[in-house]
């Protein structure tokens, strides 16, 4: 009995090492199998995208009248719908919008009206809702405007009677905090604003780097301002400029920009002008310091109006886009005392535009 189990036994030895064996032989030849295997597969790749975009046009009311229309447009321009479509403005406190004269394509508006000094601001929010692809919606209502007749007056600051007591916000490039300096202000003009015997020192004294900033309301006025800077025995220098942003580099090596003209209500408007000493070359080795600036906004009656500011677009893209979001230019007008407008009307902004693009580029 004994031999017969362990002859047995020898025999299940031996299948399980065959077993081993032709296991091993299969492995081995799937795996070589597997070495030349080629893929050839063709995969459909998938396009994602959506756009949004806006834009402002200002025309005339209507013939021989002072009143302005103003159109929002706003178009999905991309191949998928959007929702929660929604457009934000605001009218400046010299223009009003004209009730009653609303035309909507799409949705419907709502007016907040917060008063200020010399107006109201109005701010509009417009609810557009579902826009289709390729849809545009619309937007048209009419705006008055208040426009003070007469010659540019200078309102602030005031002369100072000789002092030397005008703060002025003064920024250093060195890492140095902005500090307060001092000048005296002589009221030449209605129109003209001098600043003179900063204390204490000079703009660009020992050729400095540093910007002095200038804010000065004006009643009326209009986007061109001609600046004069003075410094040592050379004689005054003018510079005009206009329009927001615009700059202008002096024989001297200053560097003159109007960062920014306010509308404040009542038909009077903050200039907000720096100088800067020294900021690029043009000085001849370092500007010399600033003993006066003047500020000349001209004559013949002309306003400014801010008609609005720019007009925000949010809208709902999906889960893939998320909010699309663009904002158009601001309009801001002027007239003379012929009732000319610049600019020409009809006048557009630009489009402005927000948009998203996901391509899925696989292998084919």
């Amino acid at each position: 009995m004994r031999k017969r189990r362990k002859k047995t036994s020898l025999k299940l030895g031996l299948l399980f090492i065959t077993a081993l064996f032709l296991l091993g032989s299969t492995s081995i030849s799937y795996s070589l199998w597997y070495d030349e295997l080629h893929l050839d597969v063709s995969i459909e790749t998938g396009i994602w995208d959506a756009s949004i975009k806006i834009k402002k046009t200002l025309d005339y009311l209507c013939e021989d009248c002072d009143d302005f229309e103003l159109k929002i447009t706003v178009w999905n321009d991309g191949p998928n719908d959007l929702t929660d479509v929604e457009v934000t403005d605001t009218i400046g406190v010299d223009a009003a919008p004209i009730s009653g004269t609303e035309v909507i394509s799409h949705g419907y508006v709502t007016w907040t009206n917060t008063p200020v000094p010399g107006g109201e601001i109005n701010d509009l929010t417009w609810h557009i809702g579902d826009l289709l692809a390729g849809e545009f919606a619309t937007l048209i209502f009419g705006i008055s405007v208040s426009c003070v007749a007469g010659d540019p007056v200078v309102i602030w600051p005031e002369d100072t009677n000789g002092a030397i007591s005008h703060p002025i916000t003064r920024t250093y490039y060195d890492g140095s905090p902005d500090e307060t300096v001092y000048y005296r202000v002589v009221a030449v003009a209605g129109n003209i604003v001098k600043f003179e015997d900063c204390e204490p020192d000079g703009l660009g004294e020992d050729g400095e780097v540093e910007t002095d900033t200038f804010v000065i309301t004006v009643l009326g006025g209009s986007l061109t301002v001609t600046v004069g800077t003075k410094a040592g025995s050379d004689p005054e220098e003018w510079s005009t400029l206009t329009g927001i942003g615009d700059t202008v580099v002096d024989s001297k090596g200053f560097t003159i920009t109007i960062e920014d003209i306010v509308d404040i209500g009542g038909g009077e408007n903050n200039y907000i002008i720096s100088i800067t000493s020294d900021n690029v070359p043009g000085g001849g080795g370092g500007t010399k310091a600033l003993s006066h600036t003047t500020f000349d906004f001209g004559t013949g009656g002309t306003c400014m109006i801010e008609i609005n500011e720019g007009a925000k677009v949010s809208a709902d893209a999906g889960s893939i886009c998320g909010i699309l979001e663009a904002t158009t230019e601001s309009i801001t007008i002027t007239i003379d005392e012929n009732g000319v407008v610049d600019p020409s009307l009809p006048y557009s902004t630009p489009w402005a535009k927000d948009f998203c693009d996901y391509n899925c580029e696989c292998c084919e």
